[in-house]
């Protein structure tokens, strides 16, 4: 038997029993299948009540006959002349489809939380749905539509966020010299043209090709080299107005600009020392132990010389030893000073690149 639903109970089932309640009345349109006994019942009334007295009007509401027959008033059934419950129904029918998008209904459904309307052309009818790629189509290039956080993407619907881009530079930015402390540097960033081991970076920030030299020394034509050797010179030769290479055997060779001589400091020394003629002709030392010297760098069969400024520390005393193949006038080494911080000057000669050297004591006790 129909029969409304019950408050408190009919869970999941409360629209199949009201339903099943209004189809005893009700057409599956929502129209009354008793509607043309009504709308003859209204005609019938109206054709009473037109005859009706002053009195008669007062009983246009709806009234129940002694013999239990229905008397329609002459406006229509009222809704207060239905039943309670019939009268819910109806109200909750008229607020449906007061509620239309662009003419078409809405599904009575009941919505899940994050579900949107979708229309559906079968029922003609706006449904909720969850919101899928079959009801909202995947964005493009061109139109908007779903993304799916992933990959690159994270976060949330409300705050994507692209964790792939954390850490990163952007694709053009600038850098102070200072900031580049280890790495290269593309050939391109620093200047325009292509640079390749042929060119160099000029003032203007570009790549460019050297101009060409003059070639070596030996294309120039004032100069004339016959089979270069290891310590020749070039030498102008006036016979010939021609810059040749020559040796030093049986020439002078003259110190210019001032007299420059190349100077090598030894620092202190104890133990050994050794004065190398590649590094000068002048030296400096200062005794802070016994010490034994040893000579090298001469060139081999020529004649060349160098000095000595030797110095004693601050305890004096020290004793400097001499290579066995240096002679001395008559024979013996010369004494040197003894006293503190004093300075002795020796000159070394030899005419046959160091085979032999002779020693001479220029002054002593310098203070």
């Amino acid at each position: 038997m129909s029969r409304l639903p019950t408050p408190g109970s009919d869970d999941g089932t409360w629209g199949t029993v009201l339903n099943d309640y209004l189809a005893v009345e009700h057409n599956a349109d929502g129209s009354l299948k008793k509607a043309a006994q009504i709308t003859q019942a209204i005609s019938d009334s109206s054709a009473a009540l037109s005859t009706a007295n002053a009195a008669g009007t007062a009983a246009s509401n709806a009234q129940t006959t002694a013999n239990g027959k229905y008397t329609l008033p002459g406006g229509g059934i009222p809704k207060t002349d239905l039943a309670a419950a019939v009268q819910t129904s109806l109200n909750t029918a008229d607020a449906r489809d007061a509620i239309k998008i662009q003419g078409s209904a809405i599904d009575p459904s009941a919505p899940g939380d994050g579900q949107v309307l979708a229309y559906v052309s079968a029922s003609s009818a706006w449904v909720p749905s969850t919101a899928t790629s079959s009801v909202i189509s995947d964005a493009t290039t061109g139109a908007k539509g779903i993304v799916q956080l992933a990959g690159d993407l994270a976060g949330t619907a409300a705050a994507p966020t692209v964790p792939g881009l954390a850490g990163k530079a952007n694709t053009s930015h600038t850098h102070a010299a200072t900031d580049i402390a280890s790495g290269t540097v593309a050939t391109a960033r620093l200047g325009s043209g292509t640079a390749d081991n042929t060119k160099y970076l000029r003032g203007d920030s570009t790549w460019a090709t050297p101009a060409a030299s003059a070639g070596s020394i030996a294309t120039d034509t004032d100069v004339v080299l016959s089979s270069p050797a290891n310590n020749q010179f070039l030498g102008y030769n006036s016979g010939t107005s021609k810059w040749n290479n020559m040796s030093l055997t049986g020439k002078a060779a003259l110190a210019t600009g001032g007299g420059v001589e190349g100077v090598s400091a030894l620092g202190n020394i104890t133990g050994t020392a050794t004065a190398n003629l590649a590094n000068g002709n002048v030296f400096s030392a200062t005794l802070t132990g016994n010490t034994t010297f040893t000579f090298s760098g001469a060139t081999a069969s020529t004649a060349c010389s160098f000095g000595l400024y030797l110095t004693q520390d601050g305890t004096g005393s020290r004793i400097a030893t001499w290579p066995a193949s240096v002679k001395w006038a008559g024979g013996t080494a010369p004494t040197l000073s003894t006293a503190a911080s004093s300075i002795d000057i020796l000159v070394f000669e030899t005419i046959d690149g160091g085979t032999t050297w002779f020693g001479s004591l220029v002054g002593t006790n310098f203070s």
